[in-house]
């Protein structure tokens, strides 16, 4: 799904009535629907490459998977390697846009040939490869006796190639804004921030550069909070909730069917994250459950409590916050409720 419009800034008298109280609806956002398709999901687990370098722990090692069971922390099972700057209620998922593939492909064909060809690229043959079984990204880890992974990446990147956990068509950083509420089924997410890339990318597929041209390209994705969701304590499935206020009854997806990785993740202690604030989160509880989603699903715009910060102008403010009249727009950008407390803080001190 491509070409989903941007929803217009609030036209009508007064204020928008979603900037002003975000527990109502922005009439325009439910009007206009928008929509993505989950193209791709993906999980992993924690694991310890070795390059000319040396060894490092890194999670961006993400594989396809058949469903999952998503709480207020992300992926029932996904790994953080790096708690310090990954993970937590305010990162819980990480979306990438499914369009942005094929450029990096492009870009990347060299570099990823070099690497499926060097032994370096065999021991972590691990970059989540096109076509491994579904139910293995947790089980297999970092399926270093499968070269044959090696030589899919020359070819193309696959989904969760940028350790997202979703892959996303119909959406990209020029149409998605902070604060954004989106439903699939039982599940509310809202947009916290955009993904500020680290090295580790162009370290696990050999390219140095990425993350200086994911972030000069805009093609970094974002992250998302989860809001809310819900599970049928007995029969394991989603169980259609009592509407948010403002809001018509969700549709209840189809429970996902089990698989082996659905079962090897499902976990009864789970830690409750810290809950959003109803000034941002549009009045939605915050329960201490999960509910299942799988690939197709699909994810419809809600809320748009502040149309004019997209992902791709929240990117410009934040790097170009130490540039001469950047302060401005930085204070501006940080008065944003919807974005997440570490964002707003280094804005506001300069970080």
């Amino acid at each position: 799904m491509t070409g989903v419009p941007v929803i217009k800034p609030w036209a009508g008298a007064g204020p928008s009535p979603a900037c002003g109280g975000v527990s109502r609806l922005d009439r325009r956002a439910a009007e206009r629907r928008l929509h993505a398709r989950l193209a791709g999901l993906q999980a992993g687990r924690a694991i310890t490459p070795r390059d000319a370098q040396g060894a490092w722990r890194t999670a961006i090692e993400k594989g396809a998977i058949a469903s999952a069971l998503i709480s207020p922390e992300g992926l029932v099972g996904d790994a953080v390697a790096d708690r310090r700057h990954h993970g937590g209620s305010e990162q819980a998922i990480l979306a990438y846009a499914a369009k942005h593939y094929p450029a990096w492909e492009a870009e990347w064909a060299q570099a990823l040939a070099t690497a499926a060809d060097s032994e370096r690229s065999t021991a972590l043959a691990g970059g989540p490869a096109a076509g491994h079984a579904e139910s293995g990204a947790l089980q297999a880890g970092d399926r270093r006796d499968r070269p044959a992974a090696a030589q899919d990446a020359r070819r193309r990147l696959p989904f969760g190639a940028f350790g997202e956990n979703f892959t996303l068509d119909g959406v990209d950083e020029s149409n998605v804004c902070i604060g954004d509420i989106w439903a699939a089924g039982a599940i509310r997410l809202q947009v916290s921030q955009p993904r500020e890339p680290c090295y580790k990318p162009g370290r696990y597929w050999g390219v140095p550069e990425a993350a200086a041209r994911m972030i000069a390209t805009r093609r970094t994705g974002w992250y998302l909070r989860v809001l809310f969701c819900g599970q049928t304590p007995d029969a394991g499935g989603v169980t259609s909730n009592p509407a948010p206020a403002g809001e018509g009854a969700p549709r209840a997806p189809s429970p996902a069917a089990p698989t082996a990785h659905a079962d090897a993740i499902r976990s009864p202690t789970t830690t409750r994250a810290s809950a959003p604030t109803a000034a941002h989160t549009g009045g939605f509880r915050h329960a201490n459950a999960a509910a299942a989603i799988a690939p197709g699903a699909e994810l419809s715009l809600v809320a748009r409590p502040y149309p004019e910060w997209t992902v791709a102008r929240a990117l410009e403010v934040f790097y170009a916050r130490k540039a001469a009249g950047g302060a401005d727009a930085a204070a501006a950008l940080a008065a944003c409720p919807a974005l997440s407390p570490k964002w707003r803080e280094r804005l506001t001190r300069g970080g």
